[in-house]
């Protein structure tokens, strides 16, 4: 095996990404499951649970991260 020319990571942070409905997702399911078609796009995409900059509901704090290349 070749050693890695990846440094050991300082922490490992989960990233959770999900979708906001403002609509029942099971009806948006049913809907694409009876037609064939695609679903309905969903509302809003999240990352750790929180939808960005452009919704008013966000959380101020925000978390970056620098990633050297």
């Amino acid at each position: 095996m070749e050693p890695s020319i990846l440094s050991k990571p300082n922490a490992e942070i989960p990233i959770i990404l999900g979708q906001w409905w403002k609509s029942d997702a099971n009806v948006v399911r049913d809907e694409a499951l009876a037609t064939g078609a695609d679903p309905n796009a969903s509302d809003s995409l999240l990352i750790n649970g929180q939808p960005g900059d452009l919704f008013p509901c966000s959380n101020q704090v925000q978390i970056k991260f620098n990633f050297p290349f």
